[in-house]
């Protein structure tokens, strides 16, 4: 699981703030630092905190041992009494499927 949330946080995020950003400051013919471009340096500052909290945050998971597993309960889904909120079973499911 961490490796999607690498991939997210290093390819996606400056893909979607950075990189656009930065080619419209490089093809421009204005200073970088004008009025013109602040909502682009705003992107890119933006899209560069997220890549780095992200990185930060992913790393601290793996550090302190956090991670997905498939099939059990979270704790967020248990009610007060430790019982599950969902009942749902995958042979409920498949039995509507089904229907």
């Amino acid at each position: 699981m961490n490796v999607w949330l690498f991939q997210g946080v290093l390819a996606a995020a400056p893909l979607a703030f950075v990189f656009p950003s930065l080619c419209v400051l490089k093809l421009q013919n204005d200073k970088i630092l004008s009025w013109q471009n602040l909502d682009k340096i705003c992107l890119v500052i933006f899209g560069g905190s997220v890549c780095l909290c992200g990185t930060v945050m992913s790393i601290m998971g793996i550090v302190s041992g956090v991670s997905c597993s498939h099939g059990a309960d979270m704790d967020y889904c248990r009610g007060m009494d430790g019982t599950a909120l969902n009942h749902t079973t995958t042979t409920e499911l498949a039995a509507d499927s089904l229907q």
